[in-house]
């Protein structure tokens, strides 16, 4: 095998210091970097989760970048929102386009190498990417023929991919236009609609039906804004009509309008395993759930939460939440007559909204961006969380 080493030794000059390679600082620079990343996506999901023109700002970008992440989606959106077709400096030199002045990158992340956590599962290391949008470009932008979508045919490719069995109706309650029924994993859709119509209340309960085959604890109340979300995205992707869709609806179907959630949680008792380096923690948390002019119910719930030790900072493993009842104001909490599982009392564990913000955490991404990964990937199926840092035991 050929050497080139002497060619580098040839090219050195004695007036000229000979520099080494720092590679400690220079792993101290990325991970600053990722963690610039990291808080702009932080901040940017308290924007989107707080104001319904920005979330639907943010559904908008990801109809455009379909295949982008939620995360990514975020850090695209905080700096170029009308974003369209992004790449690094070199494929748009590639194409023979060039960088206008004054221009700065966005950055992304993009998997980088894989680790192995302390429970011995494997992770995914993530790298802040630079890249630029077509229109901080001198490329123009190629002028497509306006797509002639035949209605027939988008509809038809929503039944074709249902994971469930389509049938319609002449009639749906409170004229919904389609209903997806769980019990007997079939959508209803109403005969008679326009076509828009149809594709709109179609691709909702298609998402209904999504997440239930891949969310443990699904139920319909909960999966609604990721369900709207969805639909949303597909609707504005394929060129239907969402000008109906406005930002309070968005803010009342999220939630964030008139509700009530109360858990007051009990001094937590937590056992150390003898090595010192895993432990256990249990706390009650009796609390309320009430939402403006619908219904309020009172709730006990237990959590169990598994810690982990790394580097010597006691980390969050795993979080679940465990509904021992739930019932309405006013109401015998042994009557079984409560509004949440079905009865008062219920021993089915479910992830609940700490878990989805916190122990469910990845370093690659906001802790609410991964609320976001869940609507639109119907569930977290990466694998094991990424142990976060706790403050509680050290």
């Amino acid at each position: 095998m050929s050497n080139f080493d002497d060619l580098f030794e040839a090219n050195s000059r004695p007036e000229m210091e000979e520099k080494n390679f720092d590679k400690d600082a220079w792993a101290e620079k990325k991970q600053a970097e990722r963690d610039e990343v990291y808080a702009l996506a932080d901040e940017t999901t308290k924007e989107v989760s707080t104001d319904g023109e920005r979330f639907k700002a943010f559904l908008d970008v990801k109809a455009r970048l379909i295949h982008y992440t939620a995360t990514n989606t975020l850090l695209v959106l905080a700096p170029k929102p009308m974003a369209t077709q992004l790449k690094e400096f070199d494929a748009w030199k590639d194409m023979g386009a060039s960088i206008r002045k004054e221009e700065t990158h966005i950055k992304i992340l993009e998997p980088g190498s894989s680790y192995e956590r302390a429970d011995g599962s494997i992770g995914t290391g993530f790298n802040v990417k630079h890249v630029f949008d077509i229109s901080q470009t001198t490329a123009k932008p190629r002028q497509r023929p306006n797509a002639v979508r035949d209605d027939r045919q988008l509809i038809a490719a929503l039944i074709h991919r249902s994971p469930v069995q389509i049938q319609g109706v002449d009639e749906l309650p409170n004229s919904m236009g389609a209903l997806y029924d769980r019990e007997q994993d079939v959508i209803f859709v109403r005969r008679g609609m326009e076509a828009h119509d149809i594709f709109r209340s179609l691709s909702k309960e298609l998402a209904h039906a999504e997440l239930a085959y891949t969310t443990p604890d699904y139920n319909r109340q909960d999966a609604a804004f990721a369900a709207y979300s969805v639909s949303y995205v597909v609707c504005k992707r394929y060129g239907i009509d969402v000008s109906g869709w406005t930002d309070d609806q968005i803010l009342e179907v999220y939630g964030g309008v008139g509700q009530l959630l109360l858990h007051v949680t009990t001094t937590a008792i937590i056992e150390i395993a003898e090595d010192g380096q895993t432990a256990k923690g249990f706390w009650y948390s009796p609390g309320m759930i009430a939402e403006s002019g619908s219904s309020a119910n009172s709730i006990w719930e237990a959590y169990g939460c598994d810690f982990v030790k790394e580097d010597g900072e006691w980390k969050m493993w795993h979080l679940h939440m465990y509904t021992d009842f739930m019932c309405q104001f006013g109401e015998n909490f042994t009557s079984g007559s409560g509004s949440g599982a079905g009865s008062a009392f219920t021993s089915r564990p479910r992830m609940c909204r700490s878990c989805l913000h916190t122990a469910w955490r990845r370093r690659c991404s906001s802790s609410a961006a991964r609320c976001w990964s869940w609507a639109f990937s119907g569930g977290i199926s990466s694998g094991p969380p990424t142990p976060r840092a706790f403050s509680c035991l050290s």
